[in-house]
């Protein structure tokens, strides 16, 4: 019995993953569609940007069960390819940023924001969802 729960355990794990993962891409396409205009480049709407969607990540990942080394590792994935097309040291260097920017109360308030846009966009509460890190950002400007 514990064969099968071990063999069917790791699938269920690895459609998790691929379930979050394609949350994500949905959330962080309708996020930064309306970022047009808006320097996301500049290095500290660079890190705004990557804590908000690091507190959404890490927020899916927590509600479906991912564990903190897969999601550590999807983190790391979606710097590769939607959030900047880093490749593997840039996206490892600035995942090790996030994590430490996190600690701070700034990082921590940044992360929270982001889980909570993905929980009103997942829900449907709030229309303006994908506007928020857009206001975000024109609030940390001025």
């Amino acid at each position: 019995m514990s064969f099968f729960r071990k063999l069917f355990g790791k699938r269920e794990e690895s459609n998790n993953v691929a379930h979050v993962r394609a949350i994500l891409e949905k959330f962080i396409e309708a996020s930064f569609i309306p970022l047009s205009g808006i320097d996301e480049k500049s290095s500290s709407h660079g890190m705004t940007i990557l804590l908000y969607m690091f507190g959404a990540v890490d927020m899916v990942c927590q509600v479906k069960g991912v564990d903190q080394q897969t999601t550590m590792l999807l983190f790391n994935e979606m710097l590769q390819n939607e959030l900047g097309e880093y490749t593997d040291k840039e996206a490892e260097a600035l995942l090790k940023e996030v994590i430490k920017a996190s600690a701070e109360p700034e990082g921590q308030q940044l992360m929270k924001e982001g889980a909570e846009a993905l929980r009103l966009w997942l829900t449907e509460s709030d229309l303006a969802v994908p506007y928020r890190l857009t206001e975000l950002l024109k609030s940390k400007g001025k």
